[in-house]
């Protein structure tokens, strides 16, 4: 039979003549129907004639074609009985029975010609095909707005890590068939469904092993829009207002910095203002500006080391699944053992970053000179002084540049927003790497929450230390090329008496009454000596 129709199916020219394709018949090869025929001539596996008749062939418009919409399932049937059984019962197959088009029938996912098997690759119900399969209905607008669907499931799993790593080609990730069935897809107001809220907690338990113990998942396809989940929406459109004004600030501060640092290079003139004021200048003119002290000690400078360590690594196997679609990212998400290799990586540095934590904490209760320091560093009211009085000095408004503490308000900001950070990472981390033990606890919200904060906690992290770190130890005319601080652990007077005056103050004072002293003494002078 299949030979006969092929004499003009697979004619080009006479099929051309009628806009119809004559691959079908290549197609029809691939089938696991015809696979089965060439396996054993005896199969009653389909061929052409099963389902599009014989001598009462009729369009495919017409109502009593066997491939009509209204057919389809039933000419599938025929063979498929289980199956079909199965469809009638469904929330798809209760519509079609109803007589309504929109709903998928057997070729609306497992096409005409071009079946495969379910294993193929190129099979477009693979596991990987399937969510873009659904897409096709689900994701419309117009299907959507047709029956009041307010919720775009498909963007939110597409959000998830469940739909980021769905992209990457994995297979065992889950994806709408994994939880809502395939030919036996039922409401959540079905008490036999998996996603009925009295059996979602087993759905999730196939894979994250005795999550079925929860009886509290809660809703599973949630969105930060303003129809979806308030509370994931007010989060992050809380954490974009916090980043763009972040950024804002200090993209500001740092044109004011440039700015100033510019025009206080032009050459002097009359009333001409010095690159750091008029304070301090009786020391000034007593101290040598090159000479330097030390700021940190060896301990200090080893934590920086890790942090920056750790730091720089997380993020660069973290953004790939905030960036999937990157051309730098992509290779990465596609190649699954480069993409399992990504999150081990990302999980041991997580975890070094938590022993650092951990460490540090230790490190400042036992340590006296680091106990004195955070007490440093805890904002005063002063601080928000002098950032105004930073700006108006490099604006030329003010004439003099402020006197700041040991810890100035830009390092203050930036060590507690470091610690804040840091716990918010390292908890948000937990709970989403624990995800299968938690989830015997927590409803599926608090993984949302997590998921959210964890992202756009990173994104203005990275971004933080992009414009605002770089600028101010490497890009900031003070210290460019760098700030040696973190190398050396030791600081010029000149760079000390501009950006911590109050130190720089007490410290001139200690240093020229030992200076007095030891002329006084007659000696060539302890710290003096080169």
């Amino acid at each position: 039979i299949v030979k006969i129709c092929a004499r003009c199916h697979y004619n080009h020219k006479k099929m051309r003549k009628y806009n119809h394709k004559s691959s079908f018949i290549v197609q029809y090869e691939k089938t696991p129907h015809a696979l089965a025929r060439k396996a054993d001539k005896h199969s009653h596996a389909a061929i052409c004639t099963d389902c599009h008749g014989n001598h009462n062939i009729k369009k495919r418009g017409d109502p009593k074609n066997p491939l009509n919409h209204k057919n389809l399932p039933r000419t599938c049937g025929k063979c498929h009985k289980e199956i079909f059984k199965i469809y009638e019962t469904s929330i798809h197959g209760a519509d079609w029975l109803k007589g309504n088009k929109d709903v998928p029938v057997c070729s609306s996912c497992h096409g005409e010609h071009e079946i495969r098997n379910i294993k193929r690759k190129d099979a477009t119900v693979y596991a990987t095909h399937i969510v873009s399969l659904c897409s096709d209905c689900h994701a419309s607008i117009a299907i959507r707005a047709k029956y009041g669907i307010k919720t775009d499931t498909v963007a939110a799993y597409k959000e998830t890590y469940h739909g980021v790593v769905n992209e990457t080609g994995d297979t065992k990730v889950a994806n709408c068939a994994s939880c809502h069935g395939h030919h036996d897809i039922l409401p959540p107001s079905n008490s036999r469904s998996l996603v009925s809220p009295l059996n979602s907690s087993k759905a999730c338990g196939m894979c994250h092993e005795k999550a079925e113990l929860n009886k509290f998942i809660g809703q599973v396809h949630t969105v930060a829009e303003p129809d979806g989940t308030k509370l994931l929406f007010y989060l992050k459109w809380g954490y974009i207002i916090m980043i763009a004004g972040s950024m804002g600030g200090m993209v500001f501060y740092i044109c004011t910095d440039i700015f100033g640092y510019f025009v206080r290079k032009r050459p002097k003139r009359t009333g001409h203002i010095s690159a750091h004021g008029d304070s301090h200048d009786a020391h000034a003119s007593a101290l040598p500006e090159d000479m330097e002290i030390e700021r940190w000690p060896v301990s200090y400078r080893a934590q920086h080391f890790v942090l920056i360590g750790s730091f720089t690594i997380l993020v660069l196997t973290g953004m790939p699944l905030v960036l999937p679609e990157f051309f730098l990212f992509k290779a990465m998400m596609a190649t699954p053992w480069l993409y399992e290799l990504r999150g081990l990586v990302h999980r041991i540095f997580g975890f070094l970053m938590l022993a650092m934590c951990v460490y540090h904490t230790f490190y400042v209760i036992a340590n006296r000179k680091a106990r004195k320091d955070i007490l440093n560093m805890i904002p005063k009211p002063k601080d928000a002084k002098d950032a105004l009085d930073s700006v108006l000095f490099n604006l030329t408004i003010k004439n003099e540049h402020p006197s700041m503490p040991r810890y100035n308000f830009i390092e203050k900001f930036e060590y507690l927003a470091m610690v804040w950070g840091s716990f918010v990472m390292v908890l948000t981390g937990l709970i989403l790497t624990f995800n299968t033990l938690l989830l015997r606890m927590l409803p599926k919200l608090a993984f949302d929450v997590a998921t959210i904060i964890h992202k756009f906690e990173a994104i203005l992290a990275t971004l933080a230390i992009i414009v605002w770190h770089l600028y101010t130890v490497h890009i900031c005319p003070d210290f460019f090329p760098m700030n040696k601080v973190f190398l050396t652990g030791k600081i010029s007077l000149k760079n000390l008496r501009k950006h911590h005056g109050a130190e720089y103050a007490k410290l001139a004072e200690e240093l020229l009454a030992e200076k007095d002293k030891a002329k006084t003494d007659d000696e060539s002078g302890g710290i003096w000596k080169k």
